[in-house]
């Protein structure tokens, strides 16, 4: 395919090591740092990464409670 997520949703995550997986509801996003598989929160306006856990499991468990 030619298009890819980052074509598709109109994200501008300059550095790809960021893999988007959802968005909030003010345009930021939650992604894979594919670098060491730590959940992050990519905010739009400032181009800042928040890191939210340290694993994909670890939001899962925090979302179950």
């Amino acid at each position: 395919s030619k298009y890819n997520i980052y074509d598709i949703y109109g994200i501008t995550i300059e550095d790809m090591r960021y893999f988007p997986f959802a968005e909030t509801e003010f345009g930021d996003f939650y992604c894979i740092d594919l670098n060491n598989d730590k959940i992050v929160l990519w905010q739009h306006e400032t181009e800042k990464v928040i890191k939210i856990c340290d694993s994909f499991n670890h939001l899962l468990k925090l979302i179950k409670r």
